[in-house]
């Protein structure tokens, strides 16, 4: 029987990282999910046990370098090895408002902090970590962000989405010898729960997270073996009236 591929993937316990698992646990790939809000994350489970896809959740900080050294220790204890890492954890709001409109100099310093510490550094680390542990052929996938040139108030997760595009296409050079692919998909407005939320006439701009999760499904799987260093921008087609 055929061995299934393991992918760890943030940002798990809502929106994009949860409609990601789906995709890739309804292909036979076992799900490590990880995100801070555990009462999501053990809903996203449900979600993919229901479908009969397998997976485990793990509760982790990416902003706390402590949580994420713990969490690598234990995928290098219980799992050994993993296929596919998908960085899909970002942060651009709170439960009470999202993180827009406003000017940078404006911007709360603390909040900044939040958004590059789980955006970029914490991105960042746990990807240098779990490299060791991927195996040849395997894949990287972050998710980045598209945008407008002209886009006013969300500069801070702006910019660490941006700085995900670049790392993707370096790393991708850095790790071509070890045949691991790394590419990214950056979206447009994607109508996940918070989008509804704070954004709720703004359906008809926004793609739907399944659009994203199939793209991600293709780009984890050997289809996609010889692309590697690419943006995949995607957005919701043009809508006439």
């Amino acid at each position: 029987m055929t061995k299934s591929k393991i992918a760890i993937i943030t940002g798990a316990s809502i929106g994009i990282g949860r409609e990601i698992v789906v995709a890739l646990s309804q292909k036979g790939v076992f799900c490590i999910m990880v995100g801070r809000n555990k009462n999501g994350l053990q809903e996203t489970l449900r979600i993919i046990e229901k479908k009969k896809g397998k997976g485990k959740i793990f509760s982790v900080d990416l902003s706390k370098q402590s949580e994420i050294k713990s969490f690598v220790s234990k995928i290098k204890k219980d799992y050994k090895n993993v296929d596919i890492l998908v960085n899909a954890a970002g942060v651009w709001h709170n439960d009470k408002e999202a993180y827009y409109g406003v000017t940078f100099e404006d911007h709360d310093i603390q909040r900044i902090q939040e958004i590059f510490d789980v955006g970029i550094t914490g991105t960042t680390i746990l990807t240098q970590q779990l490299i060791p542990l991927i195996n040849s052929g395997g894949k990287i996938i972050n998710i980045t962000g598209d945008s407008s040139e002209e886009e006013k108030g969300w500069l801070p997760y702006l910019a660490s989405k941006k700085y995900l595009d670049e790392f993707t296409k370096l790393l991708s050079v850095e790790l071509r010898n070890k045949l691991i692919q790394v590419n990214a998909v950056s979206p447009w407005y994607v109508w996940t729960a918070g989008v509804q939320t704070f954004f709720p006439d703004s359906k008809d701009e926004c793609l739907q997270p399944k659009y994203v999760a199939d793209l991600v499904e293709f780009l984890a799987s050997s289809r996609s073996d010889h692309i590697t260093g690419q943006i995949f921008k995607i957005k919701q087609k043009t809508i006439k009236n």
